[in-house]
């Protein structure tokens, strides 16, 4: 997924996220430059940005506390935001965690439309270890408390791959696409246009279901050239897309019938 690619659908524009990463670098480090070489650490870090289709933040560590980071914090190691939770990750958690935000937006989405229940099926092609319902990678347990206000009953089937939430009627219902894009909880919707698309069937066809499948994009690089320079930097690169490779989600939402 190259930073700022468009698309378009009925005149409008879709642009998917630009990756952002961050390197920590010793304040001593940063400067430097090794023997015969004109060029400082830092702006031989910055120059892998071409390999990997983003914007590097190289900073020194004792900025660190600026930055929201995941887990333990180490220098000369790549990390990866997560662009609606403004959090970096390591490398080998982001296509998880990109994954599970943009299943959780769904999920909100189709309530705010006025869903009343809503089915979630998991197929994964490679693996069946990233699941939602029950699994040991995503709890749902975590997804219910996120949407505790709205989810009125919650149950899984026995195999773990589906799950299905009913929904309280007591909300207040979106009845176009603009007001969801004024949510400051919507953060993809603009870029998806297979998702516009399903909610013009509801907010404009008035659908009383709505089925939708929701294929996971691998957006991180994985070029060797990549790895090969940030390696030669010193750098950390620990990349895994193991759980979401070939990974797929579908819905089916039950709206109420139109008065």
């Amino acid at each position: 997924m190259l930073c700022g690619s468009t698309r378009t659908l009925k005149k409008q524009m879709f642009k998917n996220d630009c990756l952002e990463y961050l390197v920590l670098i010793s304040d001593e480090e940063l400067e430097m430059k090794p023997y015969l070489c004109s060029s400082t650490y830092r702006n031989r870090i910055k120059a892998t940005e071409k390999n990997l289709h983003g914007i590097i933040n190289i900073v020194p560590l004792s900025e660190v506390n600026n930055y929201r980071i995941q887990g333990i914090i180490k220098t000369n190691t790549l990390y990866v935001k997560l662009p609606k939770e403004n959090i970096y990750l390591s490398p080998s958690k982001f296509e998880h965690e990109y994954m599970k935000s943009q299943i959780l937006e769904l999920i909100y989405i189709f309530r705010l439309t006025g869903a009343i229940e809503l089915e979630i099926n998991y197929i994964n092609d490679i693996s069946n270890s990233f699941t939602i319902g029950g699994g040991a990678n995503v709890n749902i347990g975590q997804i219910q408390a996120e949407l505790s206000s709205e989810v009125s009953k919650l149950a899984t089937k026995s195999n773990n791959l589906a799950t299905k939430l009913e929904f309280d009627k007591n909300i207040n219902i979106v009845k176009s696409i603009d007001e969801l894009h004024k949510d400051k909880k919507i953060h993809y919707l603009p870029k998806k246009y297979d998702w516009e698309a399903f909610l013009w069937q509801r907010l404009e066809g008035n659908a009383n279901q709505i089925h939708f499948k929701f294929d996971h994009e691998i957006v991180l690089s994985t070029s060797v050239k990549a790895k090969t320079k940030l390696s030669q930097l010193g750098i950390d690169f620990n990349y895994s897309n193991s759980t979401t490779n070939g990974m797929s989600v579908e819905f089916k939402a039950i709206y109420p019938e139109q008065e």
